[in-house]
């Protein structure tokens, strides 16, 4: 749970600087026409999708079939199994490479 409760953090914390970002860039460069889209309740809204989200994208590191139940460790455990692997690249892919394209 350590380890999952990690990671929910890492990547929320990224999504949220994200949506900060998307909303000063909104703000800025499109004052008048983002005033629809710049509300407490759209704000409220990203908010639960980002946890909703960010929870259930972590859950898949928990699964049974990405971890060896015969070793006991918190986070990491190496060589990993490829199921493993292929959350780690999609965690890469979707906590870094989607934020840093979406900011770019």
């Amino acid at each position: 749970m350590v380890g999952y409760v990690f990671y929910v953090n890492a990547y929320a914390s990224v999504m949220f600087l994200c949506l900060i970002a998307l909303g000063r860039y909104l703000a800025i460069v499109h004052p008048l026409s983002s005033r629809g889209v710049r509300t407490m309740r759209v704000a409220a809204l990203a908010g639960v999708d980002v946890w909703t989200l960010t929870f259930l994208f972590c859950l898949w590191g928990l699964l049974p079939s990405v971890f060896d139940a015969d070793r006991q460790l918190c986070l990491e455990q190496y060589p990993v199994s490829p199921g493993y692997a292929r959350f780690k690249l999609a965690t890469a892919a979707l906590g870094f490479l989607l934020p840093c394209s979406i900011l770019g």
